[in-house]
């Protein structure tokens, strides 16, 4: 993989990564008892926050087959 294509690759990140993420920070430090709802919850928060335009993503440059 180009360095180039590495450094746009890492920008990218799974909800599951970030759910994990938060619920070390949350959840194993003891500032909340739980996190509200699933790794689906949060997948379908993401997707509306970038349907909505709260926040932006870059457009897909790849060829999508149908």
């Amino acid at each position: 993989m180009s360095p180039q294509k590495h450094h746009t690759a890492s920008k990218q990140f799974r909800v599951s990564s970030l759910y994990d993420l938060l619920e070390e920070l949350l959840v194993d430090t003891g500032k909340r008892q739980s996190l509200p709802g699933n790794q689906q919850t949060l997948r379908n928060y993401c997707a509306y926050l970038r349907k909505t335009g709260q926040v932006k993503s870059a457009p897909v440059e790849a060829r999508l087959c149908n």
